[in-house]
């Protein structure tokens, strides 16, 4: 968490971080030095949930700009060591934060909506926010896995892929948090 609060910290221009943070251990755990009691502190008002087999996401059923009613991670994220699938630790807390505390949403296509679009200038490009995230036209299959000129000539057979961890393209928290630049 305290790198999680380091990126807040820099991503805000130094307006917003993690100041305190309580971490409640389940009740039936047997008691140790290394954690008190709670006080005043309970799960029903806690910002931030960790369950056993959760992905990161936030419930909310408000408008944007309002707090969402909670925050999920699974313990995995907390508890594996590198590079999970939804990015790094510290950029997916923050990235669900945005989502939970500011009521802001992906910036990103997701399910069925349209990935990609070329440009004006013939380009093939993600929809996204930063305009320097790149898709290589090596990178263009048949969505049976293939390469053919099928693919190139007719792109509702091709299914794209951009190397995430090679990127340079910098953007929104919002936006892509596990894209590694």
């Amino acid at each position: 968490m305290t790198s999680a609060s380091s990126y807040l910290y820099n991503a805000t221009h130094h307006r917003a971080y993690f100041r305190y943070i309580t971490i409640l251990v389940p009740e039936h755990w047997a008691p140790s030095e290394e954690y008190e009691v709670a006080g005043q502190e309970s799960i029903q008002h806690a910002d931030i949930h960790i369950d056993a087999n959760s992905w990161p996401h936030v419930k909310s059923y408000k408008n944007c700009g309002r707090v969402g009613l909670g925050m999920y991670i699974g313990k995995n994220l907390f508890t594996k060591t590198g590079f999970s699938p939804y990015g790094q630790r510290d950029r997916v807390i923050v990235h669900e934060w945005g989502h939970y505390r500011w009521g802001v949403f992906d910036e990103y296509p997701t399910g069925n909506d349209a990935q990609f679009y070329y440009s004006s200038d013939g380009r093939l490009k993600p929809v996204a926010c930063s305009t320097a995230v790149e898709v290589r036209q090596s990178d263009i299959r048949r969505k049976d896995g293939t390469t053919d000129d099928e693919c190139v000539t007719d792109k509702s057979k091709c299914y794209y892929y951009i190397n995430y961890s090679d990127q340079t393209a910098t953007g929104s928290i919002m936006f892509m948090q596990f894209i590694t630049s």
